[in-house]
């Protein structure tokens, strides 16, 4: 009984303590659910791995992108790629979404000016983002679980989304365009996201090594770069600028977007 009443206490505990914190990207007042966004099962993007995303898990995916050479290399080019899209923003509210365990909270609070909200579906992920940040860090953020495809938010409440290594699991058209309308409905100006586009060497081997059937329990989707683009402004966003993380060799792209 003990362990049950201090898992209810817990619980009321964060669930007050997230209401607290949204407070920095929104104005009092209630938020009203939007019965008319069909979430459908989007949720099975979050859920797909929950019986490993445990605390454990999120130590072992914070510590991945440090524990190689060529991780490493990536990571920093990653970095170099996400200032440099945020530059072009001016946005000072952001919210990440999915921050995983806060890989890019260091170069989103490189600007002083910026207030940060990281959330993410995981909680383990979130905890682990923020035991593991250094105390200027988490001074300056505020942290959440939610879903990036119902987020807890005003309309228009933050000047911009950064969603990093979301939307090349969502193989769905239709659960692609909940999300980026979502975003649409929460950003007053700018949406930064990741994904993997074809026309390039990467995209080229995993699309052999699928056909070849090599690759087995594959979650992860190549998107033709055209038809993002054309579902980014069937969305209400116009194109700023995309980066690539090595043109014609890797398969990440990094677009701005504008509401």
């Amino acid at each position: 009984m003990a362990l049950t009443d201090h898992a209810a206490r817990e619980k009321i505990r964060d669930r007050g303590e997230n209401i607290r914190r949204l407070k920095v990207m929104q104005d009092p007042g209630k938020v009203e659910r939007r019965d008319s966004l069909d979430t459908g099962d989007n949720e099975k993007y979050y859920r797909k791995h929950s019986g490993k995303h445990d605390s454990a898990y999120a130590l072992e995916y914070y510590r991945r992108h440090r524990e190689s050479t060529m991780r490493r290399i990536s990571n920093w080019r990653e970095q170099q790629m996400a200032a440099a899209a945020l530059s072009l923003t001016g946005a000072r509210k952001i919210i990440d979404i999915p921050c995983g365990a806060g890989r890019f909270w260091n170069t989103i609070l490189d600007n002083d000016q910026v207030q940060l909200l990281a959330a993410d579906y995981n909680k383990a992920m979130v905890k682990t983002g923020m035991n593991n940040a250094s105390p200027w860090l988490r001074d300056r953020l505020r942290a959440l679980t939610a879903s990036a495809f119902e987020l807890p938010l005003k309309d228009k409440s933050v000047d911009c989304i950064f969603c990093m290594r979301l939307l090349h699991h969502i193989d769905d058209r239709q659960d692609r365009m909940n999300l980026l309308k979502e975003f649409a409905r929460v950003s007053s100006g700018y949406v930064i996201i990741s994904l993997w586009v074809d026309g390039n060497l990467q995209a080229y081997n995993i699309g052999r090594k699928q056909r070849d059937r090599s690759i087995k329990g594959w979650h992860r989707i190549v998107l033709s770069a055209s038809m993002i683009e054309t579902e980014f402004r069937q969305a209400g966003f116009s194109i700023v600028r995309h980066l690539d993380m090595l043109r014609f060799i890797s398969k990440w792209r990094m677009y701005v977007l504008r509401v």
